[in-house]
């Protein structure tokens, strides 16, 4: 206790100890039937207030005794029993007094710790605490608020948030907000963290931390705000952004350099392999023959290495795109085992390859990597196997869990990895056997390769080894079975024209050729098509939008409609509709039309042929598939033979439609450097319709003339767009760009 309190606490004493005298002789001059007594509960009062529990009892003690004593001193003549009670009844009603004087003394006390406890967490916090009332009035304000935003709590305390440390800007949000809760109930920023501007007293604006939680009391409401100045942290995630950008960057740029560089070599020593491969046909004086064997097995050696790196600076730079097709894996796997065979028969090893009968025979998933993959397994168990056997081995991994993976093993007998190398030997640039001295050749790549391709197909590759006991190479695989398709996946690509037979069309005079209209907004697609029609019975129309399609379907007959679904202005759903409409006024007949679109999407299809088309067709098309198409739909127009009857005249006419596609790929590519400057306006204006139709037409076209890399950032930019993903559209721009400079390059 305070000294200054004691002489104060010392006259109270004497003061209620004289009281309590007082009312002890004044009750003992009056008789039995008065309550002289009560005064007592009124000393009950200070007495549970000032002093410590144990006076307190003592008192109340006291008070009981002195109540009691004077019917020791002087005792009733008339009523005794009367007086009894009701002193009795006083000293149970003292008592009762007494136990909730202390209850609400210790309530007092609970509370004050409370509040007490309270104060020192808001005094010790690190976090900004203010609370307000519901007109924005500040009622706490710690210190850490006074440090964060530069007010001292006398200054912050009663006024309004909104004119203290709410940006300008920003205040009519707020006001706005809290007249929302109010009336509504609810708020976007509530019981949530979210980083927001605020005015320090200074006048700066800085980023802080916020989080607000209502806070609603004896009817009241109220809301509680904790921030925290998260300027520093705000400077360090820029740096470490700028950082990582800066690596990424770099990483780009040695990835470029060493896909460009790989290019560069690749090109003369692809004429090295080629002159050797040719010069060994020729006729050669036994040493001659012997040097251009170690040329050709030099230079055969260097483009693989080259290869490899080529590859690894692709997959490193995400320009390594999967396809997913049907593909039989028996071929994949027996045709990768064939290019080996001899080389294995070179060792003396043996080499053979076994497929579990219950792995379907179809999957879905990209036949040329996984075919990559096990031709790298392969030839590094062959480099590593002095005697014995190679073998390969496709099973289902889990077939009694509902999610099946297929297992590809490659299993050698050769020299075996240490337990320690096993998880290293996937790293790039790294062999077991990394001695200057070693025997085997390679630069390293080929497992790090095989790592990231197997990654990128959802799957998992490791070792099982030990050392000079062999080694298996196990790759685990997402299965999905596929039916069996079609046609063979892949000969649907313009650059195998020539590998194709296409049919030799007499001429036709020109009164009896078939009439086509064909509906396409794309210059490119224009000319393509009109390459493809040459030296057939059909003679073409062309337009470039919907709206002329119907006028020029009004005016003339056609024998068959191509239209574009996807076309500025009226689009090739609506064109459908509306020819469908006219004939059915005109009771005409139903022309065949069959939509064009670069989407290969089973709800594209569905939709054309909700509106009336008769057929689909998806870009890039190729001629045979053109001419099948118009052969099935066309039913007056003359048999054009799938077989060739003249094998020679067909070689003639595809290599005449190439040599032009050939001639025309420079002015296709600069379109798309035309249409780069367009995207890159249509991002920044985030225009995405513009950026969905370039897209498009993108795709459709790239894959007939030969760059289905361009064709594909034409459908990731169409599907960006659609999503409005202004990031993925920028770095699909960006992708295009490499890609031309790249093309540009290799020119």
């Amino acid at each position: 206790m305070p000294r200054e309190r004691q002489p104060a606490r010392s006259t109270t004493t004497v003061i209620l100890v004289i009281l309590t005298g007082l009312i002890f002789f004044a009750d003992l001059q009056f008789e039995f039937g008065f309550a002289t007594w009560l005064p007592y509960f009124l000393l009950a009062i200070p007495v549970s207030g000032l002093y410590s529990r144990r006076v307190f009892l003592f008192s109340v003690g006291g008070w009981t005794v002195l109540i009691t004593a004077k019917l020791a001193i002087h005792l009733p003549t008339d009523d005794l029993t009367t007086d009894l009670f009701n002193r009795t009844l006083g000293i149970v009603g003292l008592w009762i007094t007494a136990y909730l004087l202390y209850q609400h003394r210790q309530l007092g006390r609970l509370r004050s710790e409370d509040e007490q406890r309270v104060r020192t967490m808001l005094d010790g916090a690190l976090d900004a605490v203010i609370t307000i009332d519901a007109h924005s009035i500040i009622t706490t304000w710690n210190p850490q608020a006074e440090k964060t935003f530069g007010f001292p709590r006398e200054e912050a305390l009663g006024a309004l948030l909104s004119d203290l440390i709410i940006p300008p800007a920003f205040r009519e949000a707020h006001l706005k907000g809290l007249q929302r809760f109010l009336t509504k109930g609810d708020g976007p920023i509530l019981n949530r963290r979210i980083e927001v501007t605020a005015v320090h007293k200074d006048g700066r604006e800085f980023p802080i931390e916020l989080t607000v939680m209502p806070l609603r009391m004896e009817g009241s409401i109220s809301f509680c705000a904790f921030a925290r100045d998260i300027t520093e942290r705000k400077a360090l995630e820029s740096t470490l952004r700028q950082a990582q950008e800066s690596a990424e960057g770099a990483s780009q740029a040695k990835s470029d350099f060493l896909a460009n560089i790989s290019h560069e070599i690749r090109t003369p020593l692809n004429a090295i392999c080629g002159t050797t491969d040719l010069l060994l046909t020729t006729t050669l004086t036994a040493p001659q023959r012997r040097y251009a064997e170690m040329c050709a097995k030099a230079s055969h050696t260097l483009l693989c290495l080259v290869t490899d790196l080529l590859d690894f600076s692709r997959i490193e730079a995400g320009q390594t795109q999967l396809e997913q097709a049907p593909f039989d894996v028996r071929q994949v796997i027996d045709r990768t085992v064939q290019l080996l065979t001899h080389r294995a028969e070179e060792k003396g090893l043996t080499l053979t390859f076994h497929l579990d009968p219950d792995v379907p025979q179809y999957i879905e998933g990209d036949a040329f990597r996984l075919h990559q993959v096990l031709l790298n397994l392969i030839v590094n168990a062959l480099k590593f196997t002095k005697q014995g056997h190679v073998t390969v081995r496709a099973t289902l991994a889990h077939p009694s869990k509902e999610s099946s993976r297929i297992r590809f093993s490659v299993i050698d007998s050769g020299i075996g990895i240490p337990a320690d190398q096993l998880e290293r030997i996937f790293d790039r640039f790294t062999q077991v056997d990394s001695a200057s001295s070693r025997h085997h050749g390679g630069v390293g790549l080929g497992l790090a390769i095989c790592k990231r391709l197997v990654g990128l197909m959802g799957g998992r590759i490791w070792a099982e080894s030990l050392a000079q006991s062999g080694s298996t190479f196990i790759v685990d695989l997402p299965l999905t079975a596929a039916a069996i398709p079609e046609r063979p996946h892949g000969q649907e690509n313009a650059s195998r024209l020539l590998q194709t037979a296409l049919p030799l069309v007499p001429s036709t005079p020109a009164e009896q050729r078939l009439h086509v209209l064909l509906a396409e907004d794309s210059l490119e697609s224009q000319e393509l098509m009109q390459f493809y029609f040459r030296d057939t019975p059909y003679q073409v129309e062309i337009v470039s939008d919907g709206e002329r399609a119907v006028a020029a379907f009004q005016a003339n007959r056609f024998d068959i409609v191509l239209i574009d679904l996807q076309m500025p202005g009226m689009d090739g759903f609506t064109a459908t509709r509306s020819i469908r409409a006219w004939e059915s006024a005109h009771q005409r007949s139903p022309t065949p039309i069959l939509a064009l679109t670069a989407n290969a999407f089973r709800e594209a299809e569905e939709q054309s042929l909700a509106v009336g088309c008769t057929g689909f067709l998806t870009k890039p098309i190729t001629r045979p598939q053109l001419l099948d198409a118009l052969n099935k739909y066309t039913l007056s127009a003359p048999a054009i033979d799938s077989q060739p009857q003249k094998v020679g005249a067909s070689l003639d006419v595809a290599a005449r439609i190439e040599q032009e596609i050939q001639q025309r790929r420079p002015q296709f590519l600069e379109h798309r450097r035309k249409d780069l400057g367009a995207m890159r306006q249509a991002a920044a204006q985030q225009d995405y319709e513009a950026i969905r139709t370039m897209g498009h037409r993108i795709k459709g076209v790239a894959g007939s003339y030969g760059f289905p890399d361009i064709g594909a950032v034409g459908q990731r930019l169409e599907q960006s767009a659609r999503a409005r993903d202004l990031a993925a559209i920028h770095r699909e721009i960006e992708q295009l760009a490499a890609i031309l400079v790249q093309l540009d390059q290799a020119a």
